[in-house]
């Protein structure tokens, strides 16, 4: 099991400081939901706020670099009804009350979006609109007073409308599309994506390895069809089988035999990829702290020293700096050294641009 943790440490980029140069390869493993840079801030040595920004990221799901974007993102996109649905229980409830398929729906949705979008940039209402009109153009009127009906779900929306909208989720994920702002208004645009292929399992498998298909579809978010279909994709010549069933990446099998040992403090922010290992009990044992960093209200940060967990954290900001309440929840707290944990403060004001305001114990 330790040699699981250090390789998990390894692939996350936890075992040594990376040069700003390496932005890019911090990011290689997926799953970043928030706070970018407090996970970027732990791994990489000079992190500044403009080497933050240079950092492109697409605002959808998951953060990601938009030269990886057809490695990753288009791989969750359905391919028929059946992973539609799958994918999305709602889509389904509507399908039923529609008593049609909406998967010729969703493809005709992703055709407009695209030549929308090829032509200009358009705000999310914009967007809708147009979509909308493309639509009731081709619907047969006994499907438009449905779709006009209200949903139960929420206020001032329709089910046309919450169906449009969820259909417009899936089509992001097959289409190279970024929502930025622009003077304060969000919009669409379409980019080049280069085609670089790839196996979204494989990449899964590297980062929160050795894992199953089960571990796999619910860390994807996808049903159970389309997930047996992307982890089939994977080459078995690839990967290596451990004794209770799960892969490995044959490279990752060979090299944890000289794993690097991981030295120092490190910072690491709630939504971080190593949260969401599958194997959490090899982060933090017993009831109590797992329920401390996993079912909390408001999930603590996690302070490691030489890759083990000691304590938890929470970001304090106020005119202009950023301060760290560090939590003792009865770990060895006591053996970290203050000036470790006021220079992983320091980094980690200096990604959000802010002065340090160090750190107190609670």
């Amino acid at each position: 099991m330790e040699l699981e943790l250090k390789r998990y440490l390894r692939v996350h980029n936890l075992t040594k400081r990376l040069p700003q140069e390496e932005l890019s390869q911090a990011v290689r493993v997926i799953g970043f939901k928030e706070n970018l840079e407090v996970a970027l801030a732990a791994r990489v040595e000079g992190v500044t706020p403009e080497a933050i920004e240079e950092l492109s990221t697409i605002k959808s799901s998951r953060y990601l670099l938009p030269q990886m974007w057809r490695l990753y993102a288009h791989s969750l996109a359905p391919l028929n009804e059946e992973e539609l649905i799958e994918g999305s229980p709602l889509l389904g409830e509507i399908a039923k009350l529609f008593g049609l398929p909406l998967y010729p729906l969703y493809e005709e949705v992703k055709r407009g979006v695209e030549e929308l979008l090829k032509k200009e940039s358009l705000s999310h209402n914009q967007l809708v609109k147009e979509i909308s009109k493309s639509l009731a153009e081709n619907l047969p009127a006994a499907k438009l007073e449905l779709g006009s009906w209200p949903s139960h779900r929420e206020d001032g929306v329709t089910i046309g409308e919450e169906a449009l909208l969820l259909l417009l989720e899936k089509v992001c994920l097959a289409l190279p599309i970024s929502l930025e702002e622009e003077r304060g208004v969000a919009s669409y645009h379409l980019f080049e994506a280069p085609q670089l292929g790839g196996s979204l399992a494989k990449e899964f498998l590297h980062a929160f390895g050795p894992a199953n298909l089960e571990e796999f579809i619910a860390w994807s978010g996808v049903g159970a069809t389309q997930g047996e279909r992307l982890w089939q994709a994977l080459d078995y010549e690839a990967v290596v089988q451990d004794p209770q069933g799960r892969l490995y990446l044959r490279e990752d099998y060979l090299t944890l035999e000289e794993l690097p040992e991981a030295e120092g403090v490190r910072l690491i922010g709630y939504g971080d990829p190593l949260f969401e290992i599958p194997h959490r009990s090899l982060l933090v044992q017993g009831k109590r702290h797992y329920n401390y960093f996993y079912r909390s209200a408001t999930p603590p940060g996690m302070l490691l020293s030489d890759g083990v967990v000691i304590a938890g954290w929470h970001l304090r900001q106020q005119r202009g700096s950023l301060s760290l309440q560090v939590e003792d929840i009865g770990l060895e707290l006591g053996r970290v050294a203050n000036q470790e944990i006021e220079e992983e403060v320091e980094r980690l004001a200096l990604a959000f641009g802010l002065k340090s305001g160090g750190f107190s114990v609670k």
